[in-house]
């Protein structure tokens, strides 16, 4: 049992709930609810595609853009 003090991250970092396992389409289709403010000239790509990529980053550890591009980057598809 762990300590009634504790938030949910302190509880997640020490190990209270395990495993999270994260479906990325549930999340893709979360975020397409997301209304999209952007010009004609700045869609790219998806604002979904984008915002769950920018989460499954930050959910594997990473806190800054630039570790954010990298781990992308490292997991496109040559």
């Amino acid at each position: 049992m762990t300590s009634p003090d504790l938030t949910t991250g302190d509880q997640v970092a020490q190990g209270s709930y395990g495993s999270l396992a994260i479906d990325p389409a549930s999340l893709y289709r979360a975020f397409e609810q997301v209304k999209d403010r952007r010009g004609k000239k700045g869609k790219r790509y998806a604002l979904a595609l984008i915002l769950t990529l920018i989460m499954l980053a930050k959910m594997a550890g990473e806190t800054k853009i630039d570790g954010i591009v990298y781990w992308i980057e490292l997991r496109k598809k040559s």
